[in-house]
Order: structure tokens, then C-alpha cells, then sequence
């Protein structure tokens, strides 16, 4: 891999690791002026504008109508319900915390 390549991965890399990690304080000091539903609603809005904006631009394929359930079910379950439980559960355990129980990689090892 080219040098270029090779610091645009690891700046990738660095902007995931800092923005995942201070996703949890602040969703700490957000609980203090939000509900915990209506700030994961709130973040899921901001997500899907996001993702509503790439895909206007990039044409992705929809899926077939035969997997609409699946994904609504996915969508359900992967993210509104992950949304819902993460911020009741910063309500009661510090944010550093939830943090490590949030992790796919650290999760797996508990």
C-alpha cells in the first residue's frame, strides 16, 4: 500500500476510534436535558439523514420487497431497540462503562 494510502486508513482509523469513544460522555450530559427514548430517537434521525444523504448521491440497489421485513425486523431489533436499552442503561452506569459493554469486541469477551 502506498504512504498515502497507508496514513488516509490510519486517519480513518483515529476519527472512529475518537468519535466512538466520545459518543458515550456525551450521551451522558445529553440524558441530563433529553429523555433516554427521545435522545435515541433523536440520534437515529440524525443517522438516517446522514445515510439518506449518502445514498441520494451514491444510487445504492434497494433490496427486493421479499427482504423488506428482514431488514425492518434488523432495523428493529439492531438499532431502535440498541438505542432504547444504551441510554436507559447510561442513566444507571457511568459512561465510561458502557463504553467497554457497547464494544462488539470487548462484549464478546465478557
Amino acid at each position: 500500500m502506498s504512504t498515502r494510502g497507508t496514513w488516509t486508513g490510519s486517519l480513518a482509523a483515529g476519527v472512529t476510534v475518537v468519535t466512538w469513544a466520545s459518543a458515550f460522555p456525551a450521551i451522558r450530559i445529553a440524558l441530563d436535558g433529553f429523555a433516554p427514548l427521545s435522545l435515541g430517537l433523536a440520534r437515529l434521525l440524525v443517522g438516517a439523514a446522514g445515510l439518506g444523504a449518502v445514498a441520494l448521491v451514491l444510487r445504492p440497489p434497494v433490496p427486493p420487497r421479499r427482504l423488506w421485513p428482514a431488514v425492518l425486523l434488523a432495523g428493529l431489533l439492531g438499532q431502535a431497540l440498541y438505542q432504547a436499552l444504551l441510554m436507559i442503561g447510561e442513566l444507571r452506569v457511568p459512561a465510561g462503562t458502557a463504553s467497554t459493554r457497547s464494544s462488539p469486541i470487548i462484549s464478546s469477551a465478557w
